[in-house]
């Protein structure tokens, strides 16, 4: 794909949203981590299971997915773990659903319009690339997967939080640029396990019985892979809906039109930031999900982006558009 133009996609919008310096940093100077943070690596590994599994042309699919998560043996066991016991639940779940999918892991790319004027935007075109378009009957679907540390039964306050997600109707619009115009979108939500492995006892602290043998809550090793998946697998069999739901996302002409001027707004901000050449901190975005931001230390000070052990630099802000797959 050529691009003419900087790309405004649904996760620099996010990035943007989030605080204006890490969007630079990440996204105009092109700096990342060296290492990804461990609920990113995940995540991405489970994708390139899910991606296996969508894709499979012959035989099972699960095998496809298991094969896939066999090559990944640079990754940790105890996620290998995690990812093999939520894609053979996945797969149980879903396999009869019914859904056929015509593309998956797409990418598309379209004109960021005036939703006043009408007209293309000469600064920025909008890109993306979808996860899966399904069909469902005489229907398609666009097929969006999304994993969460979050409750996702159905009323809980994610599937509040998810449906005002404007990452849909640019997707919507992306499905129409690949040819493939789509009722709606299927959220295709997996709960990630909260369960963890045990831990041997720390040696100081271990108490030990008359006969030897430690007290029930107490261990002398670590939980292995292979025991920690077993714990896993009767885990999502005995709670299958805490880890999977799907719900279908539409949008009618309102919220269409709403979502193209909250883009347009952002990408106008976007530009004037650049224009200034000034890219605000925000302190409220410093720390979430449980750790620092990966800028927190080149913005407090402490670190410098030119440390090639902590961070890379990029020619291509968005690798995650590469690699098409029908």
């Amino acid at each position: 794909m050529q691009h003419h133009l900087p790309l405004i996609t649904a996760s620099r919008v996010r990035a943007f949203q989030r605080c204006p310096r890490y969007h630079h940093i990440r996204y105009n100077l092109g700096y990342r981590t060296t290492e990804r943070a461990a609920p990113l690596a995940f995540g991405s590994l489970f994708h390139r299971a899910l991606e296996a599994w969508w894709t499979a042309a012959d035989g099972p699919r699960i095998e496809a997915a298991l094969e896939q998560l066999d090559r990944e043996v640079d990754s940790d066991p105890y996620d290998l773990a995690r990812a093999q016991a939520l894609i053979e639940g996945y797969d149980i779940r879903w396999s009869d659903a019914g859904l056929t999918p015509e593309l998956v892991e797409a990418t598309f790319e379209l004109p960021l319009t005036n939703p006043q004027t009408g007209a293309a935007s000469r600064t920025y075109r909008l890109a993306g690339k979808v996860d899966a378009i399904v069909r469902s009957g005489p229907q398609l679907w666009l097929l969006e997967h999304k994993t969460t540390s979050e409750t996702i039964t159905p009323g809980s306050a994610y599937w509040a939080k998810l449906r005002m997600d404007n990452q849909v109707s640019m997707y919507l619009n992306g499905a129409e640029a690949l040819g493939r115009p789509v009722s709606g979108c299927i959220y295709d939500v997996i709960g990630k396990p909260t369960l963890r492995p045990y831990k041997a006892t720390p040696p100081e602290v271990r108490k030990y019985k008359k006969d030897g043998s430690l007290y029930a809550n107490q261990r002398e090793e670590d939980e292995t892979p292979e025991a920690y998946l077993s714990r896993l697998r009767w885990d999502i069999s005995e709670n299958p809906d805490r880890y999977y739901q799907r719900a279908e996302v539409v949008r009618i002409g309102d919220e269409l039109q709403e979502f193209d001027w909250e883009l347009w707004q952002t990408a106008r901000a976007i530009r004037d930031a650049e224009i200034a050449a000034r890219h605000p901190r925000n302190p409220n975005a410093c720390f979430q999900w449980q750790r620092p931001c990966d800028y927190f230390d080149v913005c407090s000070g402490s670190a410098s982006l030119d440390d090639v052990s902590r961070f890379v630099h990029e020619t291509d802000p968005h690798p995650e558009l590469q690699e098409e797959h029908q």
